[in-house]
């Protein structure tokens, strides 16, 4: 049975940007992430957590991944991803946004970001 679990925006310090001072200053990121999982059938018999992901489990991965500083955001929604497969062998496909707030350029807008769907191989 697939389940599909998700965080939607979970808010995250990090210092990630092509600029020097966006990686010593800093600024807030919004992580959401839609995951499939397979449960087993453990999960809708017994209501064991054995069976599926615990979803404060895979947000601390995701603050932990966060928590490294790098350049570009498609770096690191492919770091989270790889991360997220390698710690959960439940989930089966992934679709990860990381939307970075006030980004330092000449336009405004609420935030910009990277979106990208991985699976399993």
């Amino acid at each position: 049975m697939i389940f599909t679990l998700h965080v939607d925006r979970l808010r995250v310090y990090g210092h990630h940007g092509v600029l020097p001072r966006e990686r010593i200053v800093g600024a807030y990121f919004y992580v959401t992430l839609t995951a499939e999982v397979r449960c087993d059938d453990i999960v809708i018999n017994s209501d064991e957590l054995a069976g599926t992901v615990n979803y404060a489990d895979v947000t601390s991965c995701i603050q932990s991944v966060m928590a490294k500083p790098c350049q570009l955001l498609e770096y690191l929604v492919w770091e989270m991803g790889k991360t997220l497969f390698d710690e959960f062998p439940r989930i089966q496909r992934i679709t990860l946004r990381i939307d970075k707030e006030n980004p330092p350029m000449k336009a405004q807008c609420d935030s910009v970001g990277v979106e990208s769907t991985m699976e399993r191989e």
